[in-house]
């Protein structure tokens, strides 16, 4: 028991020599106190992120302010300072002529072309045709806004938009859920997944 008694005077010992003298414990030499407001101002600061990316995201966006009326140009005070600079006479800035306000064109119905129209699925034609069509494998698709960076690896083979694919099977136009193919004057196109 004396044992027992012996252990907790020197623990008691020990917690009072690393109390401070507000009563407050000292922490042991290599740990550091917790950091409670360190959660909150993570907190705090994605909030704030979120808030700022949802009004950009949702605010309206302002239209463009009307063009500025056209402003007669001033002379050219830089022609006459080289021409001081070269000793002769500067040669006086052409005024610019008056500008007359033509009539409006008469309006005149515009004529929009038909889109045309989507060509059917590989999968909707005969069978007859699918038999005919060369064999092929698409290994990548890759679709982009700009025509010339699409392109499409058949058969281990980089293929762009008007080159043909297999003997009379032309690769039309990449499209973001497949391919318009040509073959035998008939387009269609070839979903990828």
């Amino acid at each position: 028991m004396s044992f027992i008694l012996e252990a907790l005077r020197r623990s008691e010992k020990e917690r009072r020599r690393l109390e401070s003298d507000d009563g407050s414990p000292l922490l042991p030499p290599g740990e550091q106190p917790r950091r409670r407001w360190l959660p909150w101002l993570l907190a705090g600061l994605l909030s704030l992120n979120l808030a700022a990316l949802a009004w950009l995201l949702l605010r309206q966006p302002t239209p463009d302010p009307d063009p500025a009326p056209a402003v007669a140009a001033a002379p050219d005070t830089a022609s006459a300072r080289l021409a001081d600079l070269a000793g002769q006479p500067a040669a006086p800035a052409a005024k610019p002529a008056p500008t007359t306000a033509l009539p409006p064109a008469p309006l005149q119905p515009t004529v929009v072309a038909a889109p045309e129209p989507e060509p059917p699925w590989l999968f909707e034609l005969s069978e007859e045709f699918r038999q005919a069509l060369p064999s092929f494998q698409v290994g990548m698709h890759v679709y982009a806004r700009q025509p010339q960076a699409r392109f499409v690896l058949v058969d281990e083979r980089t293929v762009r938009e008007g080159q043909e694919i297999a003997p009379g099977l032309q690769l039309l136009e990449i499209t973001p859920r497949g391919l318009i193919l040509g073959f035998r004057g008939q387009r269609f196109q070839v979903p990828l997944q």
